[in-house]
């Protein structure tokens, strides 16, 4: 009589049925051992951690009376008013930074890219040079050249005829003097989109001429829709570089947001709350709930993505 076999389902029918299956599946397991420990260990058991201390009055130095207070310290974010300047820090450097950031970068690849320029190699590594340094060694090399007496970019405006202003000392334009750091190291950026150039199919160029298109009409029809899951990649992980700016902002403004709380970004203001006034409950709530901002940002831009970004497997 013959034996009937039962399909499995769910779970059961993605783990192997044949005995060599099952030995490669255990190694796998074995070599992915490592990070499976550390994103355990040193990722979701920290953030579960700290979700706890959230509800509570933690404080480091005073362990012992710590106590579960429920929602005041996610109460008590909307009556500080730190919070709301913290935010709009944060959000007002994140909107002059990351689309600048992304057209620097894309100005500087279609540079690199041209077919007469000469030497585009050592162009390429000079533009990713920056990114190889440090923020923080950034940020003091800026501090030198963005000096109002001594520093050589209010020297250059001189030469017009115009008083450079005080970069990182007036509260109102301290914000453009980290806009012009974030610039420096647009050299990631360029690459990516230098590689995503090579990938737009040169049939279409070729097409495009025939029909009498001009570059520009090309670049805005052709080439910028066929990168625009680069872009996309671009915005999405210079929101998250704006939501973590920290160290520069912490070597500026003396790790107290000076001058007049223009560099108080959330982060910074998190970590002071948690390392300077050892409020850590407090921060925590903070973390979380720039955690939820963050998740429901990332929803929204990859909800929106359906209308702007082209993909290859797109059919129409």
């Amino acid at each position: 009589m013959a034996t009937i076999i039962k399909p499995r389902k769910g779970i059961l029918a993605q783990l192997p049925e044949t005995h060599l299956g099952r030995v490669e599946a255990m190694w796998g397991l074995i070599f992915l051992s490592p990070w499976l420990f550390g994103l355990v260990f040193l990722y979701l058991m920290p953030m579960l951690v700290s979700l706890v201390f959230s509800f509570t009055n933690l404080d480091p130095i005073n362990a012992a009376d710590v106590k579960f207070i429920g929602f005041s310290n996610y109460l008590r974010m909307l009556q500080d008013p730190d919070i709301l300047t913290s935010a709009v820090v944060s959000l007002k450097f994140g909107l002059l930074a990351v689309p600048l950031r992304i057209i620097t970068a894309l100005l500087a690849a279609l540079l690199v890219n041209a077919k007469r320029l000469s030497g585009k190699t050592i162009f390429r590594v000079l533009f990713y040079l920056p990114a190889m340094i440090p923020a923080v060694a950034a940020g003091l090399v800026f501090t030198r050249l963005f000096n109002p007496a001594t520093g050589w970019i209010n020297a250059l405006i001189g030469l017009l005829g115009i008083e450079g202003p005080n970069w990182f000392g007036d509260p109102k334009v301290i914000v453009w003097g980290l806009v012009l750091l974030a610039l420096w190291a647009i050299g990631p950026g360029m690459i990516q989109d230098i590689a995503a150039f090579q990938n737009v199919p040169t049939e279409l160029y070729e097409a495009a001429k025939v029909d009498g298109a001009n570059p520009f009409y090309q670049f805005f029809r052709i080439t910028l829709p066929l990168i625009s899951g680069v872009i996309f990649f671009q915005i999405l992980f210079g929101f998250i570089f704006a939501l973590q700016y920290f160290e520069v902002a912490y070597l500026l403004g003396d790790g107290r947001g000076n001058p007049d709380k223009a560099t108080l970004f959330y982060n910074l203001y998190l970590y002071r709350n948690a390392w300077v006034f050892n409020d850590m409950g407090y921060a925590a709530a903070m973390a979380w709930v720039l955690f939820a901002v963050a998740i429901v940002v990332t929803v929204l831009l990859f909800r929106s993505q359906k209308r702007w970004v082209y993909y290859a497997t797109d059919r129409d």
